[in-house]
């Protein structure tokens, strides 16, 4: 892992490739240092337009 600070934000996209192996890897710290409960989140439906022009296509 690169210790470089990003130059632009453009610099801080996550890939498709990236994102599930980057939320899996940050859902697994919170799990074990005790932040996250996923039982206490609320679920938060969104239109799949919303989600298409957040980048997210589902994958």
């Amino acid at each position: 892992m690169s210790s470089t600070q990003p130059a632009a934000v453009n610099d801080l996209v996550v890939t498709s490739e990236e994102r599930n192996l980057l939320w899996r890897s940050l859902r697994e710290w919170a799990l074990q240092s005790g932040q996250y409960q996923p039982a206490d989140l609320p679920e938060l439906p969104l239109d799949p337009d919303i989600l298409r022009m957040l980048g997210f296509n589902g994958t």
